[in-house]
């Protein structure tokens, strides 16, 4: 008469392009209220996506969900899966354009066989799977770690194909026995193929250090270089080219002479005892249903 459900004992409720498991459930028909508790598993058919968490609430006319508890989503894919964790997933679709979008908020990590990444928060969309990290991101990809303000990664066929990096773009990858090379700017965009970083365009600000290398052992020296624009060419994780623009200023070292205050950029960080594994993720993993 109410329009109001309760389940309990093992709550299992399969929709059109969904399912949804839980402990119990309550539902308001009149209000389109609902909320789930224990050991939920959200399974999307449609964007073969699972969530897990402790705790669910949706509305059905804002179109909102709400997963608290540890929550962990995976979205797989071919041959690889994308998934991801905070203390609080949001999945949220427009009304008016249908653009569907899922928010986590503090904490947020991220980690497929291609990238892995941190931040306070992280914004994955379903529409065309762009992922924009907020608030002191940090991301790797093979060698690189790439940090900024802001970080927007665009994807193909479930690979990265490019990342935009907003203010203090910085670029590192350890070329062992502390050598780091580093490509820093105001912003940059890092182009990606067959998941390795194969050119950089920075815009404003630029400064490279990188060591260059007469074979894959021995060293012929190190560039030390300011300019405000660059384009720089990667091959296997080495730079092997660099187009400079707007007057560059730059100096070519010697590898023994290379002063010991020049080694590292302003502002470097190297971030890897933070880099995300797998077993992070298989912390809140469960067997689904």
């Amino acid at each position: 008469k109410e329009n109001v459900s309760q389940f309990s004992k093992g709550v299992y409720i399969e929709g059109e392009n969904n399912k949804l498991f839980a402990d119990s459930m309550y539902y308001n028909r009149n209000t389109g209220v609902g909320r789930a508790f224990g050991n939920l598993e959200l399974i999307d058919t449609l964007e073969d996506v699972r969530i897990f968490g402790e705790e669910g609430h949706y509305n059905r006319i804002t179109k909102r969900t709400v997963i608290l508890g540890s929550p962990l989503a995976i979205k797989y894919y071919d041959e690889d899966s994308l998934m991801l964790m905070s203390d609080t997933m949001i999945d949220i679709t427009d009304t008016l354009t249908g653009k569907r979008e899922l928010l986590a908020y503090h904490n947020a990590t991220i980690f497929s066989l291609d990238m892995q990444g941190l931040a306070d928060s992280l914004v994955y969309s379903f529409t065309d799977s762009i992922i924009n990290l907020y608030e002191d991101p940090i991301m790797w990809s093979e060698e690189n770690q790439i940090t900024g303000d802001t970080l927007m990664i665009l994807q193909a066929k479930s690979q990265i194909d490019k990342m935009l990096v907003r203010n203090k773009a910085f670029i590192i990858s350890d070329d062992k026995d502390d050598k780091f090379n580093q490509i820093k700017g105001r912003n940059m965009v890092a182009f990606v193929d067959q998941n390795e970083l194969r050119s950089v365009d920075v815009k404003g600000n630029g400064q490279s250090v990188y060591y260059a290398k007469e074979d894959s052992v021995s060293y012929s020296g190190v560039n030390d270089i300011v300019c405000s624009d660059m384009f720089i060419r990667v091959d296997s994780n080495k730079v092997r080219e660099i187009t400079f623009y707007s007057t560059p200023e730059g100096t070519f070292y010697p590898v023994d002479q290379f002063p010991a205050s020049k080694k590292k950029l302003p502002d470097f960080e190297w971030y890897i005892e933070k880099r995300p594994n797998e077993k992070l993720f298989l912390a809140r993993y469960r067997e689904p249903h």
